[in-house]
C-alpha cells in the first residue's frame, strides 16, 4: 500500500472544524473489545506510535505519545466495530507512517502492525467508550 492510501481521510483544521475529532493512528475490531486479539492491536498501535516516535525525533519532530482512545463505529449498515486511537501530532505524514511499519516489518515486530492507518475521525461516525486498566468496558452501548 502506497504511503497515499494509507490516510483514509483528510486531516488538519478544516477536518477538524467540520466535526471532526482530529487526526489519529488506528486500528480497528469487531465484536467484544477484549481477549488476546483486542491485546495484540493495542500492543501493534502502540508499537507504530512508538516507532514513528522515534523516527521523527531523529529529524528534530519530536512529540509525546498520548491515551489511548477506543470508539464504536457507527457503520451505515452491518454490526457495530470499535476502533482504537492514539492522537497524531500535526507534523505526521502517510509517509511517516508507513516508514515506521516497514521498519517494525524489518525487525520481525507483529504483523498486526500493517493494519495501523492514519485517518481523520468525524464525530458523526464514532461514539467514545471508556478504557479500563487498559482493557474495554465489556459492555458496547
Amino acid at each position: 500500500m502506497s504511503p497515499d492510501q494509507r490516510e483514509k481521510t483528510p486531516r488538519g483544521p478544516a477536518a477538524e472544524s467540520a466535526g471532526g475529532l482530529g487526526a489519529y493512528l488506528t486500528i480497528a475490531g469487531r465484536g467484544l473489545p477484549a481477549g488476546s486479539l483486542f491485546e495484540a492491536k493495542v500492543s501493534a498501535l502502540y508499537s507504530v506510535a512508538y516507532a514513528i516516535k522515534l523516527g521523527m525525533g531523529r529529524g528534530g519532530r519530536d512529540f509525546t505519545v498520548v491515551d489511548l482512545e477506543a470508539f464504536w463505529v457507527r457503520p451505515p449498515d452491518g454490526p457495530r466495530t470499535w476502533k482504537l486511537g492514539i492522537r497524531a501530532p500535526a507534523a505526521l505524514s502517510p509517509r511517516d507512517l508507513s516508514d515506521a511499519i516497514a521498519t517494525l516489518a524489518a525487525k520481525g515486530k507483529d504483523p498486526l502492525v500493517k493494519d495501523v492507518l492514519l485517518e481523520s475521525l468525524q464525530e458523526r461516525e464514532v461514539e467514545r467508550f471508556p478504557l479500563v486498566v487498559g482493557v474495554a468496558a465489556a459492555t458496547s452501548p
